[in-house]
């Protein structure tokens, strides 16, 4: 079960923290993706002040560059990003990377 690695590894919002955290998954039919955004969510549940996104895609690079770049260029402001796995991670880093943040 791959439910607790994203609770226990959700960003704790407090005071000026995480407002909008950006959790990039795999395909829905993946059940390792399925639990961990799960799991995402029910963390979340413990911060009502935390804006949860949700984006779904490959287990790829691409996926996690696009999905932030995306939050990005429609000009919400992330605090957080959670990947569904290094490789979406290093996606979604790069996009944060190319925009200086």
């Amino acid at each position: 079960m791959h439910a607790p690695a994203p609770h226990t590894g959700a960003p704790q919002p407090r005071g000026a923290g995480s407002r909008h955290v950006g959790f990039v998954g795999g395909p829905p039919v993946a059940t390792n993706g399925t639990e961990r955004i799960l799991g995402f969510h029910a963390a979340l549940r413990n911060f009502p002040d935390a804006a949860a996104l949700v984006a779904a895609g490959t287990f790829s690079k691409e996926t996690g560059l696009r999905a932030v770049s995306g939050w990005l260029d429609a000009g919400i402001p992330i605090t957080a990003v959670i990947g569904v796995n290094d490789t979406v991670a290093l996606g979604a880093l790069e996009a944060i990377m190319d925009r200086g943040l």
